[in-house]
Order: structure tokens, then sequence, then C-alpha cells
């Protein structure tokens, strides 16, 4: 009879708690608004760096304190530009992405907005960036092994039109392999690179550096890296 009493206080209990948490969020909503909670860029090549903000405002009566914005992400610094929100003003929340050693690929970095005095955050903003792949490689690095010393393999190739408009040049060992780039029928922007080695007796590592011009870039590179395993290698 106790564990019954005791189940029915815990479950009223917690029906308050989600009432009380549901009210509050509806209250916040009417409290603030946002001229967006997700903004994505792309960082153009030879930029290190982007940078947008969130605006908020103060919809009530009250006075708005935040507290602070926190993302998870190290590449992320943000910045309130007004913490002491007065009714009918509005806060910039400014979020900046440095790109230093991030490899290309989609970051989708989640910023947290706290006011003062409250432990859930009033808003989850979505940063979403691109740093886009210039020239793509597949596979990135090629191996051989003593089974196959010198048997031919075939590396994908691609580039990206809206910064790109052709492949260069190729750099690599000319005494060790021989490269060959074969476009792929139907496609501008598609190739079969083509690596055979030469000689059995080869360095352990060499790479092959894919060199790409275009309108709006002057040059951009990929290395495929190439590893000898063979037992009578260098």
């Amino acid at each position: 009879m106790i564990l019954f009493s005791l189940r029915i206080k815990f479950t009223i209990y917690l029906s308050i708690m989600l009432s009380l948490i549901s009210i509050s969020s509806a209250n916040n909503s009417k409290l603030i608004s946002w001229n967006n909670t997700e903004i994505s860029e792309v960082i153009q090549p030879g930029n290190h760096s982007t940078k947008c903000a969130f605006i908020l405002k103060n919809n009530s009566e009250k006075t708005i304190r935040l507290a602070e914005a926190t993302c998870d992400s190290s590449a992320i610094k943000t910045t309130i530009k007004n913490r002491i929100i007065e009714p009918g003003e509005e806060s910039i929340i400014e979020a900046l992405f440095i790109s230093e050693r991030k490899t290309p690929g989609k970051y989708n970095n989640r910023i947290k907005v706290y006011m003062q005095g409250q432990k859930e955050p009033i808003a989850n903003l979505q940063y979403l960036i691109t740093i886009p792949q210039l020239i793509s490689c597949n596979p990135k690095s090629i191996n051989w092994t003593d089974k196959h010393p010198t048997k031919k393999q075939i590396v994908k190739i691609k580039f990206d039109c809206d910064y790109l408009k052709s492949i260069d040049s190729l750099e690599y060992d000319h005494l060790n392999y021989d490269v060959c780039l074969m476009p792929i029928p139907g496609s501008t922007n598609e190739f079969d690179l083509i690596v055979t080695p030469i000689s059995k007796n080869r360095p352990f590592s060499s790479f092959i550096n894919i060199h790409g011009i275009g309108e709006a870039l002057n040059k951009a590179s990929e290395k495929v890296y190439l590893f000898n395993n063979l037992e009578f290698s260098k």
C-alpha cells in the first residue's frame, strides 16, 4: 500500500515538473524572438574564418539579462554584443568559425544561449559551415605489396566546378611511376588517374600532386599518396 502511494506521488510530481518545463518554454518563446535560429555558410577558398550574427529581440515588458552563449566546438568563438536587453530592444550574438586545421566537409555547430539565473538554454542556434572539397581523390592513397609490386592502380578524380575549370598539371616521381589522367566520357570535371609503377626498387613513400586552376581561384592542389610495401624497396 505504501509503495503504491509513493508511485502515485512520484507520478504527480513528474507531471507537475513536465508542465512547468512546458510553461517555461512557452513563456520564453513569447518573451523573445529571433531573426534566425539557423544560418548556413560556405567558406570560400583562401578564407580561414567566417562570421554570422543571430539577433534576439525582447518582446516582454521586463529587462532580460543574458549570461552566456556556448558551443561544444573549439572552432566557434561567440560574442554577446548586449547582455542587458530592455523591453523592445535587441541583442546580437556573433559566432566566429575558424577553419584552421579543419578538413573539407560539413560542420554543424550548435550554440546554446542562456539567460541569467536559468540552467536551461533559451535557444539552441545552429551555425552550419561547409568547407568545399576543391579536388576529391578516391582513394586518397595507394599501397603496393609483393603480391602485385607493379600493378596498375586507378584513382577517381573530381574537381569542384564552382571554383575550378580544369586540372592544370600533375607533379610526381617520373623515374619510378607512369601517371596518366584520362577524362571520363560525358563529364567535364571527372577523371581516371592511372598510376603504374615502372621500378620495383622505388622509395617506400611518394605522392602525386594534382594542381587545378580556375577563374576565381588561381590554384588548388590535392595529393594522392603512394606507398611501396615491398621487401626489396629502399
